[in-house]
């Protein structure tokens, strides 16, 4: 697996020599998997690890001793730790539990990698979790971005050396080394979805229609990463032009020119200024989106539309 593993992070540049790398380790085989593996790939790039891992305090006594396992890991690995807790304070403000936990913890992780000096954040994710998330985005009703998946590498810093590597290789490799690991009971619970998809409707498709679906969605993921990329190096050279015009509180777009665009380029600059916008930097959707485009095609001078986040577009003669 480590040589998998390897190719992985050659493929998709994942590492540089002597960087600094926050591991994220919650406990789980996979997080465990990848911090092993790491150490390994560390004796080769000269890499310095630091290991964090987010206690979100739902589980009582079994968070607490996820978190003495992952201290306690890191230590005979000879690691610094680093350890947060959950805020609850904020929570339920707008957004799903789902939403806040993972804002929290992908908080924790930049301000550790901002103390550490790191280059890069290591996450768990494996090639199950890429097949789930592009199913949950199916059902969701996603466009591109959501049927790419995850990707390998995010915004130069987070990546995932585990990406297209299997639950059955994780546990075989654990296993094989004797590695022990913590188990999360929170991930049988029916209330989230993400876990229906996973004990239910997988397993379903699997018996009834392929047992490869995980694969097969995985690559998927892959193709459409390749096809959005394409998109994301027009929407950034459309940013770029002197056809958008940024000013303090607004965004004035040059009808003419944003009516030429394909479909396709133009609902993503929509998406793009409109996440760019906002601090949540979500919660825009499909009929947002062909909102701005009838006002874009159709709409009058003076008409203006009402968009989430106290967003506001309007039409004035050729500008949106």
């Amino acid at each position: 697996m480590i040589t998998k593993v390897n190719q992985t992070i050659e493929k998709y540049n994942l590492l540089e020599r002597g960087e600094r790398v926050v591991v994220a380790l919650s406990g789980g085989p996979d997080s465990t998997a990848l911090l092993i593996v790491l150490t390994s790939v560390a004796k080769d790039l000269d890499l310095s690890l630091i290991v964090a891992h987010f206690n979100h305090g739902l589980r009582g006594t079994e968070s607490d001793e996820d978190e003495k396992f992952s201290r306690d890991l890191s230590s005979r690995l000879g690691l610094i730790f680093c350890a947060g807790t959950m805020d609850r304070k904020n929570s339920g403000k707008g957004v799903s539990p789902e939403d806040f936990y993972r804002r929290e913890r992908y908080d924790f992780l930049n301000k550790v990698a901002a103390d550490q000096h790191a280059q890069k954040i290591a996450l768990g994710h494996n090639l199950q979790d890429q097949a789930q998330t592009v199913l949950l985005n199916i059902l969701r009703g996603s466009g591109l971005e959501g049927l790419r998946g995850f990707l390998p590498k995010r915004d130069g810093k987070f990546i995932r050396p585990l990406i297209e590597i299997s639950r059955r290789e994780i546990i075989s490799f654990l296993n094989e080394a004797g590695i022990v690991y913590r188990q999360d009971t929170s991930n049988e619970n029916r209330r989230y979805l993400r876990n229906q998809v996973r004990t239910e409707l997988i397993p379903y498709l699997k018996e009834k229609f392929n047992p490869k679906i995980e694969e097969n969605l995985a690559q998927m993921a892959a193709i459409l990463r390749t096809e959005d990329e394409f998109i994301r190096q027009h929407v950034a050279e459309a940013l770029d032009s002197s056809f958008i015009q940024r000013h303090p509180n607004r965004i004035v777009l040059k009808i003419d020119y944003i009516n030429k665009m394909p479909e396709a380029i133009r609902w993503r600059l929509f998406k793009t200024i409109l996440e760019e916008s906002s601090p949540a930097k979500n919660g825009f959707f499909f009929i947002h989106l062909k909102s701005l485009d009838n006002l874009l095609k159709n709409g009058e001078s003076g008409k203006r539309i009402a968009l989430p986040m106290g967003i506001e577009a309007r039409r004035e003669y050729d500008n949106l």
